[in-house]
């Protein structure tokens, strides 16, 4: 039988990075403000989500025997749309940090202006995922977040 919940590992790789972006994102918005020393501190933060985002594939790839069924209570459309828009996430977890290192280690302007594109790309998607989990939790009263807490 299928577990109702992620796998731990996974579970903690999510919330981990979940807080490492916020910061991420936060970062990014004040770099200038707070001067040229922020830039090491966002690239080196880019870095570690980098890794991390690369063990998380690897993990989910690993424990996809163990990753939890459907929920009976979201709809077909709505499982496949999660399942596009965690697919596309997944991406950007890994093209968003390495856009931004390679930016930062070629110091090609180009480079990082796609990786600022992407930035606003992984915003929104970012904020569709919340939005989308607060919805199915707090107005569909489906207990979608208890997989992932």
């Amino acid at each position: 039988m299928k577990a109702k919940k992620y796998p731990k590992p996974v579970r903690v790789l999510h919330w981990l990075m979940a807080i490492l972006i916020f910061t991420q994102i936060a970062l990014g918005f004040l770099m200038e403000d707070l001067g040229k020393d922020i830039i090491l501190v966002h690239t080196c933060l880019g870095s570690v989500i980098l890794l991390l985002a690369t063990i998380r594939v690897l993990t989910v790839f690993r424990l996809k025997n163990a990753l939890p069924l459907k929920p009976e209570d979201l709809s077909e459309k709505e499982w496949k749309m999660a399942a596009i828009g965690h697919k596309i996430i997944y991406a950007l977890l890994l093209i968003v940090p390495a856009s931004g290192l390679a930016g930062f280690f070629s110091g090609e302007h180009d480079i990082l202006e796609i990786h600022e594109t992407l930035v606003w790309i992984f915003i929104v998607l970012i904020a569709g995922h919340v939005g989308f989990t607060i919805k199915h939790q707090f107005l569909d009263k489906k207990k979608i977040l208890q997989r992932m807490t």
